[in-house]
């Protein structure tokens, strides 16, 4: 699945109308987590299962690619 439009802005370092949900969820996923609005949150959530969120998050080096802020928050939210 194409990125939608309100998401393409979080990643204006690529060519966001060419990533794929499937192909680059290891981009998607931290770069909405650590930029995105609850907005964005909810979105992906939506395209991704909490497992797999979860699973992404609990991999070694995974949090620490996130704002501190940030690497805390969901690492609390995801893992408890």
């Amino acid at each position: 699945m194409i990125l939608p439009l309100r998401i393409q802005r979080l990643f204006y370092r690529y060519h966001a109308d060419q990533l794929d949900t499937e192909r680059h969820a290891a981009l998607i996923i931290p770069t909405v987590l650590s930029d995105g609005t609850v907005e964005d949150w909810e979105w992906l959530f939506q395209v991704y299962s909490w497992e797999t969120i979860q699973a992404w998050i609990a991999e070694p080096g995974h949090a620490a690619m996130l704002p501190p802020p940030m690497e805390r928050f969901w690492t609390l939210i995801l893992l408890g």
